[in-house]
């Protein structure tokens, strides 16, 4: 193993991951997500987007057309957002599903659905202008603000830490998926719940400690800035939120240590897929 900050790092990445996501739990996700417990409105899925960089190619502010008012009545004057909103309103129903290959499928279709009323438009390389675009991950990360719980944010980053070749956005989220569930990434999940539920931060969610810990194993330089911004984090709070979520820290990091193993074996089965009902 390496010596400094990116040894360091590798040899306690859920300590210094959930250090990492608690600063973005902090000033981002923790705030959204109460904004999001009154529902998700135009307004804040555009400021969600913007945030995390997936508001391009959605189009601008815009009135709905007759068509869209007929397909989906009670637009106003920002067709785009509005729509989106109503496609992502299965998410906070009893029927959502629960398991995470369910949730994956379930995203699939609003991507269909988005695609189908052009809610996004291609404005970079290899898009024509106006040609729809795909929002595969823009979705993923607004399903998780309206119902976090055993979910994650698909993150080119985050595919690239679980090992996933560059590839077809959509192919790749599948992929993405398929393989946090066989690195068995929602049982760690599950062992990390209960540590952060008795700790300073209960609210904090664990999927996203392993999202931004793979974020991190995606190249070695976020490692080590991961490590120097972390450190000057805890020097800025007070000292006992510090001494308190450093031991939150430390000891999710001894709870990963007991299979430490367990984000990176391939010999996992693959997510179980709903069959298809014959025509």
């Amino acid at each position: 193993m390496p010596e400094g900050p990116i040894g360091e790092w590798q040899s306690r990445p859920v300590f210094w991951s959930t250090l990492g996501y608690l600063r973005w739990w902090m000033a981002t996700d923790g705030v959204y997500l109460e904004l999001a417990r009154a529902g998700m409105t135009p307004a804040l899925l555009r400021r969600i987007s913007d945030n995390y960089g997936v508001v391009r190619g959605i189009k601008k502010k815009e009135p709905p057309t007759k068509a869209d008012a007929r397909q989906f009545p009670g637009l106003q004057n920002d067709r785009s957002a509005e729509i989106l909103c109503k496609l992502l309103e299965p998410v906070s129903q009893p029927e959502w599903p629960s398991d995470l290959a369910g949730k994956a499928e379930a995203c699939r279709k609003i991507m269909d659905n988005a695609l189908k009323a052009r809610i996004a438009v291609g404005i970079s390389r290899g898009k024509r202008k106006g040609e729809p675009r795909d929002l595969v991950s823009a979705i993923t990360k607004l399903v998780w603000f309206i119902h976090p719980e055993g979910w994650t944010v698909f993150d080119d980053y985050a595919a690239t830490g679980l090992g996933l070749p560059k590839g077809n956005a959509r192919n790749r989220m599948r992929a993405f998926y398929d393989e946090l569930y066989r690195a068995n990434a929602q049982v760690l999940a599950d062992r990390l719940q209960p540590i952060i539920n008795a700790s300073i931060v209960p609210d904090l969610k664990p999927m996203r400690i392993i999202d931004t810990l793979l974020m991190a194993r995606a190249e070695p330089t976020r490692m080590a800035a991961a490590v120097s911004d972390q450190m000057a984090f805890l020097t800025v709070l007070p000292e006992a939120f510090a001494t308190d979520v450093t031991k939150l820290a430390l000891s999710l990091q001894a709870e990963m240590d007991r299979d430490p193993h367990i984000l990176t074996s391939p010999e996992k089965p693959r997510m179980p897929r709903k069959k298809k009902a014959r025509a």
